[in-house]
């Protein structure tokens, strides 16, 4: 059998490919539900301590194919507020966030379930800024707990206030803090740094104080390095030593 009688024989087949694919992607691109729908199926019957749900701005839903049973589904962030109940704090609010999940059948999605990806809270009253700020610089052995037998000066501790607060529980919340300062980079080396940080904060009631924290670098930056002698390095204070 020459290649042409091979070529003719294959082209069925290649067309049954082609529609197989071009049936996936009409499956794919088929109507999805309106914000409007998907607002009226995550709203409980029982509205009681219900405040909002709305769709998640400026995003749009994914759909998929699943594969372990093949068939399509849809997804939609969606973000609901309720009243939180909790004792001494009656403005505070839970914010759940979640997805909306469509199953495609026939040739519409219908409402699955929803599924929660996060729980934040809201209007839960805080210490100030300036507690918060002096908790952090007395506690800075913490911060930097796994270095802080390289940190040699600490020259800013302040409140990104460009980022928001995310409060987990009422009594545990986290801020993104700015620190700008020196670390032995080596024997000769020290570098300047400008480090973005979470710092979670944790108290046993509302209305006690701070009592611990923890901190996770989010971004870092060098913002230079100078040369010293050896001895030079070797005769520094550290963050473990007590410079301040």
């Amino acid at each position: 059998m020459n290649n042409t009688h091979l070529t003719l024989l294959s082209l069925p087949l290649l067309a049954l490919f082609c529609v197989a694919c071009n049936s996936s992607n009409a499956e794919s691109s088929s109507a999805y539900p309106s914000d409007e729908q998907v607002i009226r199926d995550v709203t409980p019957s029982n509205k009681e301590g219900l405040i909002d749900v709305q769709v998640v701005p400026g995003k749009e839903g994914e759909a998929y194919l699943h594969p372990s049973d093949m068939n399509w589904y849809w997804d939609r962030g969606v973000v609901v507020k309720r009243k939180a109940e909790i004792t001494g704090v009656p403005n505070a609010v839970l914010i759940v966030g979640g997805l909306a999940r469509y199953q495609k059948m026939g040739n519409q999605y219908k409402y699955a379930k929803f599924l929660t990806t996060y729980n934040e809270y809201a209007g839960i009253p805080a210490p100030s800024n300036q507690t918060l700020v002096q908790f952090v610089k007395d506690n800075l052995k913490k911060v930097f707990i796994s270095r802080d037998h390289n940190i040699t000066e600490i020259s800013e501790v302040a409140i990104d206030q460009s980022k928001p607060w995310v409060w987990h529980t009422a009594n545990s919340f986290t801020i993104p803090f700015t620190f700008r300062y020196k670390q032995i980079a080596s024997y000769t080396q020290i570098d300047e740094h400008e480090d973005v940080m979470d710092v979670r904060f944790y108290r046993n009631a509302v209305d006690a104080p701070i009592h611990t924290l923890m901190a996770s670098t989010k971004n870092s930056i060098i913002l230079g390095s100078q040369a010293f002698s050896q001895d030079e390095v070797n005769s520094m204070k550290t963050l473990r030593t007590s410079f301040k």
